[in-house]
């Protein structure tokens, strides 16, 4: 058994000019509490291995490295490490990351250890690119408790952002093995025993770029990759998603809304009829997306055909 409170799980792939910057941001935290670190290295092939040995020199002892045999590119090493963690906290952090604060454990967990109706604490995080240069890409507003329809449109929350309770589940369920989006899936199941708190502190940092699981694909590819989580959550929850307004009409929307970003026309108008649809059936929730925000995404995908048959005009002239 660990004496520390925290496990911090920091995944890392192929990110040998970002993990320093990570590990260093986690080793400089100030708290009251010892602090375990986990690095779970998914086989890279640059020299991320080597910065890995350089730091373990640099600091001994204060971390730990966790290599499965070879690439899996899955979750798998990721979900043994949560359902083998025995403190009461388990912050996440992926490579190419950094946390910007020095006291983000300390402040995070002083706020689950006052108020046990959170199971999770976020917080706003500075999006910048890969040399450094702040990005502009981010959220809208959000409220500061975030329940588990909040979270059905888009996964708000960045994962260097969060600190969980270990008890917010007993073993990751097998479906998890299988997750399309593993933080946007794991935050959904914990929302089952616990709110989200939500702080607009940057506390940390979310880099873009090329290599990025996310923000490394293209347009089409993220369409894609969103249909699939909504394909995946609909199997693991079953009837709790069918039943819910606020998870199907969150759906439609965002589909709608990725295909249309992609091009995918005939998809987007599809996903749309269908946001329409609901949107009319259902009364709201005071969750996830509302009539106004359906009438400016429709209002939006006609204004992107009509301004794509105004080039395909211009083009044959």
């Amino acid at each position: 058994m660990t004496s520390a409170l925290v496990t911090v799980v920091v995944t890392t792939f192929n990110h040998e000019r970002f993990i320093r910057e990570a590990l260093t941001s986690v080793f400089e935290q100030r708290t009251s509490f010892p602090v375990d670190v986990v690095v779970i290295d998914d086989c890279s092939t640059d020299g991320t291995e080597a910065q890995l040995s350089a730091l373990a020199e640099q600091f001994p002892g204060r971390f730990r490295v966790s290599r499965p045999p070879a690439n899996r590119n899955d979750l798998h090493d990721f979900a043994d490490a949560l359902n083998r963690c025995d403190t009461p906290y388990v912050a996440m952090l992926d490579g190419d990351d950094f946390w910007i604060e020095s006291d983000k454990l300390q402040r995070q967990v002083d706020l689950l250890e006052a108020d046990p109706t959170y199971v999770l604490s976020c917080h706003e995080a500075r999006p910048i690119n890969a040399d450094g240069s702040l990005a502009d890409r981010r959220f809208g507003p959000r409220r500061t408790r975030i329940v588990r329809d909040d979270l059905w449109e888009a996964c708000i929350l960045h994962a260097g952002s969060a600190v969980f309770r270990r008890s917010g589940f007993d073993t990751l369920p097998a479906w998890y093995l299988d997750s399309v989006a593993g933080d946007w899936e794991l935050y959904l199941l914990l929302t089952a025993r616990g709110d989200i708190h939500y702080s607009s502190d940057e506390l940390s940092a979310y880099r873009i770029h090329d290599g990025g699981m996310w923000s490394g694909q293209s347009q089409v590819q993220q369409a894609r990759s969103t249909h699939d989580f909504y394909v995946h959550q609909r199997a693991a929850w079953g009837a709790d998603f069918r039943r819910n307004r606020t998870a199907t009409l969150s759906q439609a929307t965002t589909l709608a809304f990725r295909y249309g970003e992609a091009g995918m026309r005939r998809l987007a108008w599809r996903w749309l009829a269908e946001a329409v649809w609901r949107c009319m059936m259902h009364r709201a929730t005071g969750h996830g997306p509302t009539r106004r925000d359906v009438a400016r995404l429709a209002k939006w995908r006609v204004r992107a055909d009509i301004e794509q048959l105004g080039r395909c005009i211009r083009c044959r002239r």
